[in-house]
């Protein structure tokens, strides 16, 4: 769509055109043949103000998300969706089959770790496989 030739240059010159319309209308002596032209020339440059003011609202929503947009962490680096995780397992612990690294209760002063219980390392917790009294309850009664 070509511009109007009658549009002004700038909506500073706009403002001014339409300023110097108002003038010209308070004026007592304005010639009647004159003043539909003026009101309709006051029309087209406020119909041009307003296209100019709802384009610069537009551009400056725009600069403001495309920075809130770059301000935002990314959730993952480019192409970083497509790749799978990488998972290593730990090596085995030399001389052993375990995995290396933290195990489940190597944290004694973690009270909530699970720890294999160790019968040669607390005596009480052996039980004689014959003695069945060691794993059965007491009967009722009995001191």
């Amino acid at each position: 769509m070509d511009a109007d030739p009658t549009d002004p240059v700038s909506y500073r010159a706009a403002a001014d055109e339409l300023e110097q319309i108002l003038v010209d209308l308070d004026d007592d002596h304005l010639d009647v043949d004159v003043l539909a032209g003026k009101v309709r020339r006051a029309s087209q440059l406020i119909a041009y103000c307003r296209s100019r003011i709802a384009a610069a609202r537009m551009e400056v929503e725009q600069i403001v998300a495309d920075l809130d947009q770059a301000a935002q962490p990314s959730e993952a680096p480019p192409n970083a969706a497509d790749d799978p995780p990488t998972v290593v397992a730990p090596a085995p612990r030399p001389g052993t089959t375990e995995p290396a690294g933290p195990q489940p209760g190597d944290d004694p002063t973690d009270p909530t770790a699970v720890r294999p219980i160790d019968p040669d390392a607390d005596p009480t917790l052996a039980a004689p496989a014959n003695d069945i009294t060691a794993i059965a309850p007491p009967p009722p009664g009995a001191p």
